[in-house]
């Protein structure tokens, strides 16, 4: 027999092999679990990794016997794993035999930075994940025990292989319990959040729990706020604090916008979206845009001397909030013209459907000044580029004239009707690269069988300023094709907008390279004076 550190006498190494192997085999199905769970399974493997395995795995061993030793400790905690699968007798003897604490002592035992040592505490996070999900007494005694230091640790590694496991169990443990939900949000739960959230852009997603956690945190309770800007100022690992911007934005609440659209994008049909998450994405619209003339300017991540826009995600903290701020209410609108067309499948009674519809989320955006917002960035813009070449074509051809006859897009025939002289007006470039493509996505998705929306647009003098933005722009892809939809979407069904679009006439020539590249031209009624795009 050998002898353990302590002196006490341990089993041969053969033992210890087969009691793993046996017990292994026996885990792997729900009736071999329940008998290990009548043999006392559970405090046998606890006491065998306390005793005989965690302690061995000192720098003193030789390289084979700490890989022999690790290998071992792996599959005890395998078999741990898999006896607490569902089964409530294992789950329970786990609490019992103060199971949390004795993983949390044994992991954090361990060099972070060794890749074997990572197998190891990913398996004891597994381990947790699942007696978790046996009830509220196990996830107050997982809790305790690891929030918010333990699980800040693991967060720290920056690990994908880690991420999944330690999500699943913060996610467990406050779905469905405010209390720590609100303490995972607030003060001393932040650092976590924040290596959670490192560790998903720069390790990637291996399993859906961080998803499902942010999902729930973000799009589902109402503490999306507390998280978004509580994130300005975290600290790093290294005790160091992050620069904030003068607006007081951090690339970390970037990080979490940027992880939230692309949840988004992979189960938009699968989410639920509460009010409070939209309507805090508009106030930090709101907020960012009082800084639209600082960051028209800026130009990083762009060729010096270019003009162009930084594309996303670009150098500043403020540019990349702001874009994916807006990208991500662009699919909430979306993501409700698609829930909304559902319902009319379903052929919902009428006074339901107009329930359901008034206390939208796009209702409430909107109600909340989301058009007015819109519309006002279109206007503090400089005119798309194709716009500006056909304004300095007709100055070139005209140099003689008024320069207020000399703009070639449509204007109103009703003096100071349109507001498009804010529009014309060289202002603001685009933030980044395709941002005034998706501002016309945001409205022309609000529009969409909403006529109260359809009237506020034109009661902004938005009709022909939505009319402008039908061009192709290099600096927004797709503008042109947005701009189609939101027309189509403005117009539909709506007389007023209908007519007043009607009246616009074309002062000074817009045909241009651009135009008749797309197989059309420029054609004016001689009477009227009246434009329409008709094939060439």
């Amino acid at each position: 027999m050998e002898q353990d550190y302590e002196g006490h006498e341990s089993p041969s190494n053969s033992t210890i092999d087969h009691t793993i192997e046996s017990f292994l085999s026996l885990s792997r199905a729900p009736q071999g679990r329940l008998e290990a769970a009548s043999k006392g399974a559970v405090p046998l493997f606890l006491d065998l990794i306390r005793t005989y395995l965690a302690p061995k795995i000192e720098p003193e061993l030789s390289p084979s016997r700490a890989q022999l030793t690790r290998s071992r400790l792996v599959s005890s905690l395998k078999v741990l794993r898999n006896l607490c699968a569902g089964e409530p007798m294992n789950q329970d003897s786990f609490i019992d035999h103060q199971g949390p604490h004795f993983l949390s002592v044994t992991m954090n035992s361990l060099d972070f930075m060794s890749p074997q040592a990572l197998d190891i505490i990913m398996v004891g996070l597994q381990i947790l994940g699942n007696v978790g999900l046996a009830g509220e007494r196990h996830k107050v005694a997982i809790w305790g025990e690891l929030f918010p230091k333990g699980f800040e640790k693991f967060a720290e590694v920056e690990s994908s292989k880690l991420c999944g496991p330690l999500c699943m169990i913060i996610y467990n443990c406050c779905r469905d319990n405010d209390h720590r939900l609100k303490e995972l949000c607030g003060v001393s739960g932040l650092p976590l959040m924040a290596g959670i959230i490192r560790s998903i852009v720069s390790d990637g997603i291996e399993e859906e729990w961080p998803q499902w956690l942010l999902s729930y945190i973000c799009f589902e309770s109402p503490y999306f706020p507390q998280l978004f800007w509580g994130l300005s100022s975290c600290s790093f690992p290294n005790g160091s604090k992050e620069i904030m911007s003068k607006d007081h934005f951090s690339d970390m609440q970037a990080w979490l916008l940027t992880v939230l659209l692309d949840i988004m994008d992979e189960q938009r049909n699968q989410l639920s979206i509460c009010m409070e998450f939209a309507l805090s994405l508009l106030q930090i619209v709101k907020r960012v845009g009082r800084s639209m003339d600082s960051l028209s300017t800026n130009t990083l991540d762009c060729p010096v001397g270019s003009g162009a826009s930084p594309t996303l995600p670009s150098g500043s903290s403020v540019i990349n909030i702001l874009g994916y701020s807006i990208s991500i209410l662009r699919e909430l609108c979306a993501l409700e013209d698609h829930h909304n067309k559902h319902s009319e499948k379903l052929s919902l009674p009428t006074k339901e459907a107009q329930e359901m519809r008034g206390s939208s989320i796009v209702d409430s955006l909107v109600n909340s000044g989301l058009i007015q917002l819109m519309l006002g960035f279109l206007r503090d813009l400089e005119p798309p580029a194709i716009i500006k070449r056909a304004q300095a074509q007709s100055r070139n051809d005209k140099p003689n004239e008024d320069h207020e006859n000399e703009n070639a897009s449509l204007t109103s025939t009703e003096e100071g009707e349109s507001g498009g002289a804010s529009v014309i007006a060289p202002k603001n470039k685009c933030p980044y690269k395709g941002f005034r493509r998706d501002i016309v996505a945001i409205i022309g998705n609000c529009t969409y069988h909403r006529k109260h929306v359809q009237d506020e647009i034109g009661r902004e003098k938005g009709v022909l300023l939505m009319m402008q933005q039908c061009v192709v722009d290099e600096d927004n892809p797709y503008l042109r094709e947005w701009g189609i939809w939101a027309i189509r979407n403005l117009m539909e069904g709506n007389l007023d907008n209908q007519r007043e679009a009607s009246e616009l006439e074309l002062l000074g020539s817009v045909d241009t390279p651009e135009i008749s590249q797309l197989g059309l031209k420029v054609q004016v009624d001689q009477k009227s004076g009246r434009a329409k795009l008709v094939n060439v």
